[in-house]
């Protein structure tokens, strides 16, 4: 800025510099990138904190949901019999739990102001078929089974769901699964045996100790069978997924809520929960496959996990896998809470 002087007698009058130097504003610069990385983590928290609860917000009515269910049918959901499964029809209407060949995320919709889809089958003239369930529901999204934490619903083409129903195993699985003993005097103590297997249950029904049950296999759970007590029991969890295929989908990940016994809808606690994460997938080298049949999560170091009782509670991924697994067993008789 140019200076003016104004003679005034025989003295000069300055008129005062305005601005910046340089050094100046580097300074402020540097206090307002100093801000910035200081508020930025915390209102990237407070958003988690509100993803958090609005998480715990969808399991809470998860909760309502299966009692509504237990009041209506006197026992809680099923998991469905097998995977990729149709819907049972029985006289022009959706089946009971007891022989529901479709999962609890189906089974569940009539208490989750769903009934439209739940009552499409209605009226078909015989079982639904698996080609007929993709066509008509397979292109449905319940936003209520997606976790706003992981993937908002406006972007998934179709059933994909976020949460599972617990499954214990009789003892904590090895890792990586590949670990697990296949011979036939141990098979029945691990996930394989008692997961995928079609054998009838006499053989692998001892294992489905979870309050979702399986179809077919075991009688669906009555309150009565939780002799563990059902605020000591897990009923529900967010479950593990490659952070890769949130929109795509995987293996475990494809058929969501319209799935069957399957781990898109049912984890276990015999593996170590933990938090999403970008891993190699199925094919790649260093793929672990106890991932897909394990809980965890979207949420920084915790998961959100519904008990028998409809409560939600937070559940630290460092807890101790024979606590987990003791959580996730309805009469084990082994004092474990969260």
């Amino acid at each position: 800025m140019a200076v003016r002087t104004l003679p005034i007698g025989s003295r000069v009058m300055r008129l005062p510099r305005y601005g910046f130097t340089l050094v100046e504003l580097l300074v402020v610069i540097a206090i307002i990138g100093t801000l910035v990385g200081l508020l930025l983590p915390a209102v990237q928290a407070a958003r988690e904190s509100a993803r958090r609860t609005q998480c715990v917000n969808q399991l809470k009515q998860m909760g309502v949901a299966c009692h509504n269910h237990l009041s209506t049918h006197g026992v809680f959901p099923t998991g469905g019999s097998h995977i990729w499964p149709g819907i049972e029809i029985r006289g022009g209407a959706v089946a009971g739990p007891d022989t529901q060949t479709i999962g609890w995320g189906f089974q569940l919709l009539p208490f989750l102001e769903q009934p439209a889809v739940f009552n499409i089958p209605r009226g078909y003239d015989g079982n639904m078929p698996r080609d007929e369930v993709l066509q008509f529901i397979g292109n449905l999204v319940i936003p209520l089974y997606i976790c706003p934490s992981r993937r908002g619903a406006e972007r998934l083409d179709g059933v994909l769901s976020d949460y599972a129903a617990c499954h214990p195993a009789d003892e904590p699985q090895p890792v990586p699964q590949s670990a697990v003993p296949r011979n036939a005097s141990r098979l029945d103590q691990f996930w394989y045996g008692s997961f995928h297997s079609a054998d009838p249950p006499r053989r692998h029904g001892g294992v489905y100790h979870g309050i979702i049950a399986r179809a077919r296999y075991v009688d669906p759970v009555s309150p009565s069978k939780v002799t563990d007590g059902l605020s000591n029991t897990i009923l529900i969890g967010e479950k593990w997924l490659n952070s890769t295929r949130y929109s795509a989908g995987d293996w475990h990940d494809n058929l969501g809520w319209t799935d069957g016994w399957d781990p898109d809808t049912t984890r276990s606690t015999g593996y170590t929960p933990r938090n999403d994460a970008a891993l190699p997938i199925r094919g790649q080298r260093g793929y672990d496959d106890t991932l897909p049949y394990s809980f965890g999560g979207a949420h920084p170091g915790r998961m959100n996990t519904l008990m028998g009782d409809g409560s939600v509670r937070g559940m630290l991924l460092d807890i101790d896998r024979l606590v987990l697994n003791y959580l996730g067993d309805r009469r084990d008789g082994q004092p474990a809470s969260l």
